[in-house]
């Protein structure tokens, strides 16, 4: 469920596999944002998370993963 904070900022709570990723995407595409933050736990989400991104939202963004 898409639960809005203030305004500019939403959190997103869903099952896997349900599509977060692209909603996210999506979301981000659709309100021109120039940063946005997502959070995974895992290496392997964020590689592919990271493709998806490109895949929609393309060069008009930098994307980046942070380890720690």
């Amino acid at each position: 469920f898409p639960v809005t904070i203030g305004g500019d900022k939403a959190i997103l709570i869903s099952a896997t596999g349900t599509g977060k990723t692209y909603l996210c995407a999506f979301d981000v595409q659709q309100a021109g944002a120039k940063k946005f933050l997502f959070i995974v736990h895992r290496e392997n989400i964020a590689t592919k998370a990271l493709r998806t991104f490109s895949a929609q939202i393309g060069d008009k963004v930098e994307y980046g993963v942070y380890e720690t």
